[in-house]
C-alpha cells in the first residue's frame, strides 16, 4: 500500500527549506582560529590581511603559537609607535538577498594597551565600488585583560555587497584575537498593525 504525503506538508517543507537557504547560519570566516598559515610564511594567517594607516611602520602583525584561546594559535597585533590604526581583516560577500543583519564575535586579549581607542572589532559595510555604506565598532578594550568575548551586531544597509570585518588596534600596546565568528541572520520581524 502506498503512503500519500499531503500536498500542504510538501509546500510547507519547501517553503521552510527555501527560507533556510536564504540565510547563512554558519560561521562565514575562513581560518577563524588562525591555525592555518600561508605557504612558507609561518607568521602570516591564511585568508587574513593586515594593514595600517599610511606612514611610517608602527605595527607588527603575526600568528602567535605561544598564546591561544583554543587550538594552538591566535593572531597578535603590536603597536609600537603612534599611528591612526592597524587592522587584521577579512572580506566576506553577503548571502542574497542582502537585507540582513550580522553578528560578529571574537575572543580578545590585551597587554599594556594605553587608554584611548584600544583594541576592538570593526565592520565596514562595502558597496560594489568599495564605498563604505556604514561602519560599526565595538567598545574598545584597553589595559591588560585576559580572554574576553566581544560581540558586535548591526543592520546591513541596502547596496552593501560585502563586509570587511576585522579587529583594529588604535593605541600603543598588544592585542590578540582568536575564535572569530561572523554570521548572517534574518532581520527581526516587523510587528503587524491591527486595524
Amino acid at each position: 500500500m502506498k503512503t500519500l504525503i499531503p500536498l500542504s506538508f510538501l509546500i510547507t517543507s519547501t517553503l521552510f527549506l527555501t527560507s533556510c537557504d536564504d540565510y547563512k547560519s554558519v560561521n562565514t570566516f575562513k581560518n577563524p582560529s588562525f591555525e592555518t598559515t600561508r605557504e612558507n610564511k609561518p607568521t602570516i594567517a591564511k585568508n587574513w590581511f593586515s594593514s595600517q594607516h599610511a606612514g611610517v611602520t608602527a605595527y607588527n602583525f603575526q600568528v602567535d603559537n605561544t598564546v591561544a584561546h583554543t587550538g594552538k594559535s591566535s593572531f597578535k597585533v603590536h603597536q609600537f609607535r603612534d599611528q591612526v590604526y592597524g587592522m587584521v581583516r577579512q572580506h566576506v560577500r553577503l548571502p542574497k538577498p542582502n537585507n540582513k543583519t550580522f553578528v560578529f564575535t571574537a575572543m580578545l586579549k590585551t597587554k599594556d594597551i594605553i587608554a584611548g581607542d584600544g583594541w576592538r572589532l570593526v565592520v565596514n559595510c562595502r558597496a560594489e565600488d568599495g564605498y563604505i555604506n556604514k561602519q560599526y565598532q565595538s567598545e574598545p578594550i584597553t589595559g591588560t585583560k585576559d580572554w574576553t568575548k566581544v560581540e558586535l551586531k548591526g543592520l546591513i544597509p541596502e547596496g552593501t555587497v560585502k563586509l570587511e570585518a576585522g579587529i583594529m588596534l588604535q593605541s600603543l600596546g598588544t592585542g590578540w584575537v582568536d575564535d572569530v565568528d561572523l554570521r548572517f541572520d534574518p532581520p527581526a520581524k516587523k510587528e503587524e498593525k491591527n486595524n
